[in-house]
């Protein structure tokens, strides 16, 4: 936002600059005969006469006040929440650095290597976020089910090949550990639908369901469930 403004101020002046200049400046192609009859009078050669100089300076000066009162009624852009959203990047990177500090005093603090994950995953670091959980992971030594799903998440999330391969491995860990993690249930089954475990991907789709999701997630479930059926219905 600050450099929005501050393009919009210099394209301002500029335009200002444009207009008020010619009108201050002295021409140097004034007939002869113009400067005879000016000669009289105290104006400068070339020059506009001095109350056209100052209603130019007037609407020049006008001009950036009309433009923000004009972009200020017509504007859709939502001024405070992009402030309101700055502000709270801003909290969240000071909390954030705050526990980097703290965990570079303990870093044998699995909880805190956790939140930090979870942190950045919701901020969008994924390849943060997969060396915090990475961190937790190694401090537990696999056996800690938040650390293998929100390592298998934070992969995915940076780069959805490591679906196939590495984070499938963590899910299917977290899975054996807890067997009804609706997070693992979820990445567990689209695992298993791209590698065709049908079957596989289906039972895991329907304990997630069993678990009650929210209306949206229900919709999309019960959907893939249905034309799993089908599919697996077709199946000699």
């Amino acid at each position: 936002m600050t450099g929005f403004i501050l393009a919009c101020a210099a394209m301002l002046t500029a335009a200002a600059l444009w207009l008020l200049v010619p009108l201050w400046r002295p021409s140097a192609a004034a007939p002869a005969a113009a400067a005879a009859s000016a000669a009289s009078s105290d104006a400068t050669v070339g020059t506009p006469p001095a109350h056209e100089r100052l209603i130019a300076g007037i609407v020049v000066g006008l001009l950036p006040i009309l433009a923000i009162l004009m972009y200020a009624s017509l504007s859709q852009w939502d001024w405070r929440g992009v402030q309101e959203a700055e502000q709270h990047t801003a909290k969240m990177d000071d909390l954030l650095q705050q526990l980097e500090q703290k965990l570079a005093q303990n870093p044998s603090d699995i909880q805190g290597w956790l939140l930090l994950g979870r942190s950045h995953t919701g901020m969008g670091h994924y390849r943060r976020a997969v060396d915090a959980y990475q961190r937790a992971y190694e401090l537990s030594q696999g056996r800690n089910v938040e650390a293998l799903v929100g390592l298998g998440e934070a992969l995915v999330l940076s780069d959805e090949t490591t679906l196939a391969n590495r984070a499938r491995v963590l899910f299917e860990e977290a899975l054996r550990l807890a067997p009804d993690h609706p997070k693992a249930l979820w990445y567990g089954s689209i695992a298993a639908l791209q590698a065709d475990e049908l079957r596989l991907g289906r039972d895991r789709l329907q304990r997630l369901l069993a678990q009650n999701p929210p209306d949206e997630l229900r919709g999309v479930i019960e959907r893939q469930i249905q034309s799993l059926d089908q599919q697996l219905d077709a199946v000699p």
